[in-house]
């Protein structure tokens, strides 16, 4: 149960600490899968059925200071450029096996660092624009999406800063 674990409401270990994280985290999965925000993903090349079939795993570098720059140019979190060039690439994955590109569900980190520590939503569902073709529309989707996601917490967290002295509630946000 969602309740024995290391930091969920009325479990063990106090939420003290990665282990309590780590139960709130697991907790909230578990409420999104019910409430069905995470309902099965429909019918795709994508969700092949696990068998003996060799599965591939292909990553790539990008510079950190890169993403910064194109944020930067575009107005946009870095975090917004890496879910936007992650979604152009399951774009050409789906062209490259002669399908159609769909948008595709994907559960995204929006709270790190200090939201995190402060018990906000670790992550959100968004939908992940693969169908659009303008590298640039399928950005400010992923921004726009990721920006009513974050929105809340941020309003939240400068609330609750109160009196707090600028830094810190520059820090949290």
């Amino acid at each position: 149960l969602a309740s024995d674990l290391p930091g969920a409401p009325g479990g063990g270990g106090g939420g003290a600490g990665a282990a309590g994280r780590v139960g709130t985290t697991l907790r909230r999965a578990a409420y999104a899968r019910t409430e069905g925000l995470l309902a099965q993903a429909p019918p795709s090349y994508l969700n092949a059925a696990a068998g003996p079939a060799p599965r591939t795993l292909v990553t790539a570098r990008l510079e950190l200071t890169r993403l910064r720059r194109i944020a930067e140019q575009v107005a946009v979190e870095p975090h917004d450029v890496v879910l936007a060039v992650a979604a152009g690439a399951l774009r050409r994955v789906a062209l490259a096996a002669g399908q159609a590109p769909a948008d595709l569900r994907a559960l995204v980190p929006v709270a790190v660092g200090a939201q995190a520590l402060l018990g906000e939503e670790p992550c959100a569902v968004l939908e992940l624009p693969v169908s659009e073709h303008d590298p640039a529309r399928r950005l400010r989707t992923i921004h726009a999406a990721m920006t009513a996601a974050r929105g809340p917490r941020r309003e939240r967290l400068a609330a609750s800063a109160g009196a707090a002295p600028a830094a810190a509630t520059a820090a949290a946000a």
